[in-house]
């Protein structure tokens, strides 16, 4: 496997900016803040995709040129999933779903539009391989507002790294077998979503897997964010992905991967794995520039 790398993310504007006050602080965040992050993220030397609706397309486009990025840049105009949403909608709506959860705060059982977003990332990849964006032997996905502050990784240089034949995903607990409705009972979290990286030609697969698992939990009158789905495709497949170790100790413990993974970059110490007790024992790890619009 090579150590190239197109970097996927996505943005849109699903109301975060204006969540009422009783919402968690931590995850409001208005457009400009999320843009001032991506302004770090976007210095990066790698092909980048980036879907967006219409209303950003430009805002993005022109945040690369600026940092000389123009040319290996491409911006993918797309809706979210209409069915999806409407599913969403409805189960947020439903007051059983909302009763049965404990958290009833949370965004990904209040906003149904963050648990669309958050489960389209491996459409959106797979939007940018469709289009011939993706011409390296590796594809990651990274959330827009990766980057919290400048600085962020080293910006002279690529990221390159060898992340080999699988799908590396990142977790912060030991995986268990606990059922997945009490997972989303409890709001459970397992995996990190923000960085995914594998081989171009796994993500079809990744992909498939994703949007089934989403639907089978949208069928079922649950809604949850792209955690809870990933622990769903592990747990059908685990011998084709790679999990890393990640660990939950406060802002800014989950954005290091451009660090730590990168050959091109003085390595940061990698999160100690934190042990938390298991309901059963744990599995073994293993550790041209434009616009398109659809």
């Amino acid at each position: 496997m090579g150590k190239d790398i197109t970097i996927v993310s996505a943005f849109y504007d699903i109301g975060r900016g204006d969540w009422h006050p009783t919402d968690i602080q931590c995850l409001r965040r208005t457009i400009d803040q999320y843009f001032t992050y991506f302004n770090t993220l976007a210095e990066i030397k790698n092909p980048m995709v980036v879907v967006t609706s219409e209303q950003f397309a430009d805002r993005i486009f022109d945040i690369r040129r600026k940092h000389g990025m123009a040319s290996m840049t491409n911006i993918i105009v797309k809706e979210l999933d209409p069915v999806q949403r409407a599913r969403a909608h409805d189960v947020v709506k439903n007051g059983i779903f909302r009763n049965f959860v404990l958290s009833k705060e949370i965004p990904e059982f209040k906003m149904p539009d963050y648990s669309v977003v958050t489960n389209q990332k491996s459409r959106f990849v797979i939007d940018a391989i469709n289009a011939g964006y993706v011409n390296t032997s590796q594809c990651a996905w990274i959330d827009f507002g990766y980057c919290r502050a400048p600085k962020w990784f080293n910006a002279e240089k690529p990221w390159e790294y060898d992340f080999g034949d699988k799908i590396n995903m990142w977790i912060m607990r030991n995986l268990d077998d606990r059922p997945i409705f009490d997972v989303v009972r409890t709001a459970m979290v397992y995996f990190m979503g923000c960085h995914i990286v594998g081989p171009t030609t796994a993500w079809r697969g990744f992909n498939d897997s994703w949007q089934q698992s989403f639907n089978a939990l949208l069928e079922c009158g649950f809604t949850d964010d792209d955690q809870t789905t990933m622990l769903m495709i592990w747990r059908k497949n685990p011998e084709l992905f790679a999990l890393r170790a990640g660990v939950d100790a406060g802002p800014g413990s989950w954005y290091y991967i451009l660090n730590q993974f990168n050959d091109n970059a003085a390595p940061i110490l990698e999160p100690p794995y934190r042990t938390k007790p298991a309901a059963q024992p744990m599995h073994n790890l293993t550790f041209d520039a434009g616009v398109l619009r659809f």
